[in-house]
């Protein structure tokens, strides 16, 4: 996923009465606190100390119970790992984790669970850890996990790669289902702070690209899936000025500051969604989840009309901080639609990971297959699930294939990706049909 921002979740106990350990590999404690509504993280009143104290290690699998979640004696069961980041594990996967070091509370962090509805129900809940398997984490770990990102110089001074940016009918055979030119995803061209080495400026730099090939700023859309709180303002005019000290002024700053007064959408240049990983939950007035997808597809309907009106395609730049997990998802979406090959969605989801990391199908193809396996693989399963959050809960990710489930779904019905996609904008997203029609209008490569 970005990466994906870090979530939490965390349980507390009176260390007095509530730490305990047993010689069948258990660990009892009470919960603390939900640290993160959105996504239901709790943490508990145990240190990674004391965990490690009762014979627990880093990449050990460990399951993980709430006693009576509901009131009525039904217990949540989780399986989970061990691990220092959130970020290690993949996506949706829930684990234990520690940010802060050592001798603070850890955490039960999630993406997607069942629990988050229940929020402060929790606090004070027993929690059982009984170890599932020692050190069970730990191969899969090492095969999930990416190196540090390229450097400018180490991916050779290109731009497009170094940016992560690219038109995505540059991929496989997606020019013969979308037509060039139209549907362009990268990393934050604006976003310094999150996205380092300057590589806001080589994001900068071919969004103008963009531009200059349409001829004119008010044809084009920038979608950005990150920062869209009150500093935005800030942060956009200190971008523009370490645009001008380097070259000329931000392409992204003109599109966001032509933008800032107009209200209809068939008009703006810029989109600013503020979009997190709980892309299945909808929640009116909760702008980082499948509220905020619907938003994006309503704006992106808009354009695709005001751009009809004209006999014109208007090309869409979509990115979040690294144009990885929050962008990979809304194009995925966009790629379905068009009738793309799920080959061709998960090579182009995937670049991602060959233009940071340099990792290749050919040279490490057991790491390629591993992180296809937690990220677009599960995004495609998630899409075919009659019911996301139920279904995804009770999966236990870390022995789970999700690309065979996906080939499996695929084989059973041909249709199922469309028809779970389809169910998904509209009943979860809440897109119209008409919304659906124009954008698929606007990525035909055999419509004007």
């Amino acid at each position: 996923m970005r990466s994906i921002k870090k979530t939490c979740l965390a349980f507390l106990i009176p260390l007095a009465f509530s730490l305990s350990s047993c010689a069948n590999d258990t660990f009892k404690t009470t919960v603390r606190s939900v640290s993160n509504p959105a996504f239901g993280n709790i943490d508990f009143n145990v240190t990674c100390n004391d965990f490690i104290s009762a014979g627990f290690e880093y990449d050990d699998l460990i399951d993980v119970t709430i006693k009576d979640v509901d009131g009525h004696g039904k217990d949540a069961v989780f399986n989970t790992a061990f691990v220092k980041n959130f970020n290690e594990t993949g996506y949706f996967a829930p684990c234990l984790c520690n940010y802060e070091g050592a001798n603070e509370y850890f955490e039960l962090s999630f993406s997607i669970n069942k629990t988050k509805e229940l929020g402060e129900k929790l606090v004070g809940k027993q929690t059982v850890f009984k170890m599932n398997k020692k050190a069970g984490f730990k191969e899969k770990r090492e095969l999930v996990s990416v190196p540090k990102r390229l450097s400018y110089e180490e991916v050779g001074e290109d731009n497009s790669i170094y940016a992560n940016v690219r038109d995505v009918t540059t991929i496989g055979k997606i020019g013969e289902k979308i037509a060039e030119g139209v549907l362009y995803r990268g990393s934050s061209p604006f976003n310094g702070k999150d996205n380092p080495d300057d590589r806001e400026v080589s994001a900068d730099y071919l969004l103008q690209k963009i531009v200059d090939e349409v001829g004119s700023y008010d044809e084009v859309s920038e979608v950005s899936l990150c920062c869209v709180d009150d500093k935005l303002a800030n942060l956009m005019k200190e971008h523009d000025l370490k645009m001008r000290r380097i070259c000329h002024e931000s392409c992204t700053y003109r599109l966001y500051t032509a933008s800032s007064e107009i209200t209809d959408l068939k008009k703006k240049t810029f989109y600013p969604a503020e979009l997190a990983a709980d892309f299945f939950t909808y929640k009116e007035g909760s702008h980082r989840n499948a509220e905020a997808v619907g938003e994006i597809f309503h704006y992106l309907a808009k354009r695709a009309y005001e751009g009809d009106q004209y006999g014109k395609k208007y090309p869409a730049y979509i990115h979040c901080n690294e144009g990885k997990d929050r962008t990979g998802f809304i194009v995925m979406l966009l790629e379905i639609l068009a009738d793309v090959g799920v080959d061709d969605i998960v090579t182009d989801f995937m670049q991602t990971f060959v233009n940071y990391y340099n990792i290749d199908i050919e040279t490490q193809k057991d790491k390629y297959d591993a992180l296809a396996n937690v990220g677009i693989y599960r995004y495609l399963y998630s899409l075919m699930c009659e019911n996301p959050i139920d279904e995804l809960g009770k999966i236990d990710w870390y022995n789970f294939d999700s690309k065979q489930a996906v080939e499996e779904k695929l084989a059973a019905d041909k249709d199922a990706l469309k028809k779970g996609t389809d169910a998904y904008l509209k009943n979860i997203a809440h897109v119209v049909q008409e919304d659906i029609n124009n954008i698929k209008n606007w990525l035909s490569p055999t419509s004007r």
